[in-house]
């Protein structure tokens, strides 16, 4: 198998994978919104939380023709921003004493974190080549 089929592989495999983390992330999100009477508030965590995700998949899309090192940093990210969402969202590292939308607030500037030092590389490497 050559080198450029198997980063096509890995490309729609990360995009499966971020989908499949914006979806889980919706869910949870709303799951966890349940009981709050704002549905304006809710359509905010909604956008605020899958936002990363958008991004990432917005730029994987449009990936193609990059060098295969970034392209391999953002899926690496994809499949980071993804893993660590269902970590965080599932419950399964929540911080004693916080109220669930500490969560759904903390991890999505995280994930932008780190989209923006991807960018950083990008624009970095850009100018390089």
């Amino acid at each position: 198998m050559d080198k450029n089929h198997r980063i096509d592989r890995l490309r729609v495999s990360t995009m499966a994978l971020g989908i499949l983390g914006a979806i889980f992330s919706l869910i949870m999100v709303i799951h966890g919104g349940r009981n709050n009477k704002s549905i304006l508030l809710i359509m905010l965590f909604i956008v605020w939380v899958v936002s990363p995700f958008v991004a990432l998949l917005m730029t994987n899309r449009i990936s193609e023709r990059w060098p295969v090192l970034i392209r391999t940093i953002l899926y690496s990210l994809i499949v980071i921003v993804t893993l660590g969402s269902f970590v965080a969202y599932g419950g399964i590292l929540h911080p004693a004493g916080t109220k669930p939308a500490f969560v759904f607030l903390v991890v999505p500037l995280l994930w932008w974190l780190l989209i923006g030092i991807f960018f950083l590389i990008l624009i970095i490497s850009g100018r390089k080549g």
